[in-house]
């Protein structure tokens, strides 16, 4: 199916009008940028910028690297809540996979942050899948967890980003895969980056 983006009408409005405006991108090494100059947030920044001239923006990266969903929880109320946010992005999952977190502690994990969301911010949430790797077996794995997150969009209504499907496209021959990750072959690339970000704006269109 293809990513899905209902509207996020708040946020857009506070951007038209030059409201002060917090959005706070929560996740791992993903969203924080690991090893490049420029990560999607930052080029999300940019493009919302050029969108919304007006705009008083404040954008908060709120990526750690190697963090899962129970590192998520506990420094969510000073990494998130903290900022009165009035958009959040939430990409949390592969460390999930590989680090030993079992699929229903990461289910558990993930509606507790939608919840508290709900209930400690007036954010508007987005739920954001990640990269799939190039080992079909990882990927397989991955999307257990990934399926959580699509899951949950459903059931919460909430507008869902799949990195996941971009990143399949790009495996299947649409770009150069290389060009879009780092050499571990799961972080992107400066590039990639771009590509997200641009999908990313996607919800604003």
């Amino acid at each position: 199916m293809p990513s899905s983006f209902p509207s996020i009408p708040k946020t857009i409005e506070r951007l038209k009008t030059g409201e002060k405006t917090t959005i706070v991108a929560f996740g791992d090494s993903i969203t924080e940028g690991y090893d490049v100059s420029k990560g999607f947030v930052d080029f999300w920044e940019e493009a919302l910028r050029v969108k919304y001239p007006s705009a008083q923006l404040r954008m908060i990266n709120s990526g750690r690297s190697g963090d899962t969903t129970f590192a998520a929880v506990e420094r969510f109320r000073r990494d998130v809540v903290a900022h009165k946010p009035h958009l959040v992005s939430v990409q949390f999952g592969i460390n999930d996979c590989f680090g030993a977190v079992y699929r229903s502690e990461f289910r558990e994990n993930v509606q507790w942050l939608i919840l508290r969301l709900f209930e400690e911010t007036s954010a508007e949430v987005v739920l954001v899948t990640s990269m799939l790797p190039r080992s079909e077996n990882d990927r397989e794995s991955l999307m257990r967890y990934y399926d959580v997150i699509i899951d949950y969009s459903k059931e919460y209504g909430l507008p869902l980003i799949r990195l996941d499907q971009l990143w399949m496209r790009s495996l299947n021959g649409e770009r150069d895969f290389d060009e879009i990750v780092l050499p571990d072959g799961i972080h992107p690339s400066e590039e990639g980056y771009a590509l997200i970000a641009a999908e990313f704006m996607k919800l604003f269109s």
